[in-house]
């Protein structure tokens, strides 16, 4: 694996122009594609160079299993989006830390075979939404979101085939159907060990389901939302089904 950004170190090259930055990082990357083995682990976030139009490029790239990409849109995404859909099914890992809409959200039901799924995003656009409901990801052992409706991730959840060990949603949008949640939650993953969820107006009986049916659960993340706004009730409440019906594992709450 390679870990380091191209970019930054030849522009603290003593180069006299930004043609002798553009010949040796051409031929920095003629030289990887040449004489290094094929890469599996690509982050893209520093990359302002199209080494993949390269010859032998192809090759190069064709065993990525996990792909990185952290940064605004430019003329690459188009390009970003047909590869992706090509190498979907051997791509395990995507993480995307993005605003707005830079590659396409059709890519996602094509990645069928991935075992994490990181989209690190302050509002997910609707578009994205709607294709993760259409996306089905049996392996799926890691999903973090920065923002969805509790909706989406319950249909997300509800096809997987019981590998689930994290999620993590940052902050849950639209969450009169929490419940539905839960219910996914504990009927498909039984074996989690990290999660945030949402409560909204009581949905106290079926969280306790889950502590029940979710033996494995190290981490929870507990956000109450309720029309009452009787917080001290509330707690109360919870505070007493976690004692009675967390699981022992169960050594960090927030």
């Amino acid at each position: 694996m390679i870990n380091y950004n191209l970019y930054e170190i030849i522009q603290n090259q003593p180069l006299t122009d930004d043609y002798d930055r553009y010949i040796v990082l051409d031929e920095i990357y003629r030289l990887l594609i040449s004489y290094c083995i094929p890469l599996i682990y690509m982050d893209m976030s520093f990359m302002q160079y199209q080494f993949y139009l390269l010859p032998g490029a192809k090759r190069w790239l064709s065993d990525i299993s996990t792909l990185i990409y952290e940064g605004v849109g430019d003329d690459s995404l188009d390009i970003i989006s047909r590869g992706l859909k090509r190498r979907a099914r051997s791509i395990i890992k995507f993480k995307a830390v993005f605003e707005g809409i830079l590659i396409s959200p059709k890519v996602l039901p094509e990645l069928v075979n991935l075992i994490e799924l990181e989209l690190s995003v302050r509002n997910l656009n609707q578009k994205y939404e709607e294709q993760l409901k259409n996306s089905t990801f049996s392996n799926l052992q890691v999903l973090h979101i920065g923002n969805i409706s509790v909706n989406t991730m319950a249909i997300i959840i509800e096809k997987t085939n019981g590998h689930v060990r994290k999620i993590w949603v940052d902050d849950y949008k639209f969450c009169n159907d929490a419940e539905r949640l839960i219910l996914a939650i504990y009927k498909n993953c039984s074996y989690i060990e990290v999660l945030s969820i949402v409560l909204y107006n009581h949905n106290f009986m079926e969280f306790e389901k889950l502590l029940q049916s979710c033996g494995h659960l190290r981490t929870l993340y507990i956000k109450i939302l309720s029309a009452r706004k009787n917080e001290r009730e509330d707690r109360m409440i919870l505070s007493e089904i976690l004692k009675e019906s967390a699981p022992a594992c169960l050594n960090n709450i927030t």
